[in-house]
């Protein structure tokens, strides 16, 4: 299933900019965990979240 979204271009960055916070938090969040688990856990979602941010920024 594809889904499309219309954004403005102020929403794109307002949602890259989100996206980038969210992504550096998760990062140091990985950097600071102990767990195996979740840092495979982590660096997936990191990698997938960095897919998506690089797409946005293609969009602009």
């Amino acid at each position: 299933m594809v889904v499309t979204l219309d954004l403005s271009s102020d929403d794109v960055r307002f949602l890259a900019d989100h996206l980038d916070r969210y992504i550096a938090s998760l990062d140091d969040e990985l950097i600071h965990s102990d767990k195996r688990e979740i840092q495979h856990e982590l660096a997936t979602e990191l990698e997938r979240l960095r897919r998506l941010r690089e797409r946005l920024a293609v969009a602009r």
